[in-house]
């Protein structure tokens, strides 16, 4: 079984084995009702919730396993999920991930059996995933297994699409590894796989016609109602939340591959994984200011990578690379930031 804790949504698998999918099972996280992000998980941690955050998640996991291994002996179970979910599951001290130098207790790989954390009556061997740092977690170490990315020719540039805007470029000629993390918001996970990419068309076709200004206001005759875009309504707090998302991913790209001492035209490989990334449409994303045009021809979206990454971990398939030379950039650090945030704002 693999399993993918993302600050939004819980998916799991139950596999053959193999990487070959049986069933699987998407909930929200049920510690949504301690905050939409993990900023706020951490502080509701701190305040004393830490103990219940845990039970209700352990408790979600035990359930969400009971209903997919009905009749069936699981053998290893898998999880793949960022810093603060892990250290929430492990009823870990969150503070220092609030706090600079943001210092996790962990991001190494663990194993354990199941039953040390409650998530099933007999014991099962679980992995979980290690991490990068405390913004860069092991959902994304289990995308860069999904994508072999360390061992991928060319310049590559992964960008995880959920409430946080995780990125990882790799670089095999230069030997560069580099990570970061935009808070995005749960704009794209809380849409949902069927409709995220959906508004993101919606939003580049009402600019296109006008009916959205370059500041992202409707027109007056849907400002109050919003318009319906397929089946989406495209309502003037969701273009807000869609801008404030996209431009914190944009102004990370453009910060990652300055430090990577590259530009756009020039990665080969751009992979956009996440809820939003099952069916990304491109060139809207481009339109709207979200992926750099110089990215054209070179996106390949992804979906679940975290998920994929840990079916594949579990299978035996996939490797933990021992690259260890990567260097993450703090984005409220780099001085540029807010000014590129705020020109990025733009549709």
């Amino acid at each position: 079984m693999a399993i993918d804790i993302g600050t939004t949504n819980i998916e799991a698998a139950l596999t053959d084995g193999a990487s070959n999918i049986m069933s699987t099972i998407l909930q929200p996280n049920v510690n949504k009702k301690f905050g939409r992000d993990v900023m706020t998980r951490i502080t509701q941690a701190e305040r004393g919730n830490l103990h219940q955050m845990c039970m209700d998640l352990r408790q979600q996991l035990s359930e969400m396993i009971s209903e997919l291994t009905k009749g069936v002996d699981i053998n290893h179970i898998t999880i793949a999920c960022n810093t603060t979910m892990t250290h929430v599951l492990l009823e870990e001290d969150c503070h220092n991930l609030g706090v600079y130098p943001f210092s996790p207790v962990h991001i190494e790989l663990v194993d354990i059996m199941s039953t040390d954390i409650n998530i099933t009556e007999d014991p099962v061997p679980v992995t979980i995933l290690p991490g990068f740092s405390a913004y860069v977690g092991g959902d994304i170490m289990a995308g860069v297994i999904s994508l072999d990315l360390m061992h991928r020719q060319g310049r590559s540039l992964l960008i995880d699409l959920g409430t946080n805007g995780e990125m990882v470029y790799h670089d095999p000629d230069a030997g560069k590894m580099l990570v970061t993390s935009a808070a995005a918001g749960p704009a794209f996970e809380l849409a949902g796989r069927a409709k995220a990419t959906e508004i993101i068309e919606g939003i580049a076709a009402l600019r296109q016609q006008n009916i959205i200004d370059e500041t992202g206001l409707l027109t007056d005759e849907y400002f109050d109602t919003g318009y319906k875009y397929k089946e989406v309504n495209i309502t003037q707090q969701l273009i807000r939340d869609v801008q404030t998302a996209k431009s914190a991913i944009r102004s990370g790209i453009e910060i990652l591959l300055k430090k990577a001492g590259t530009e756009a035209d020039l990665i080969d490989n751009v992979f956009v994984s996440g809820a939003f990334g099952e069916n990304l449409d491109a060139d809207a994303a481009i339109c709207i200011g979200m992926l750099p045009d110089g990215f054209r021809g070179h996106i390949t979206p992804c979906g679940n990578t975290s998920l994929k990454g840990a079916i594949k971990y579990g299978s035996g398939e996939g490797i933990i690379s021992e690259e260890t030379n990567f260097e993450e950039i703090y984005l409220a650090m780099e001085g540029s930031f807010n000014d590129l945030y705020i020109s990025n704002m733009n549709l």
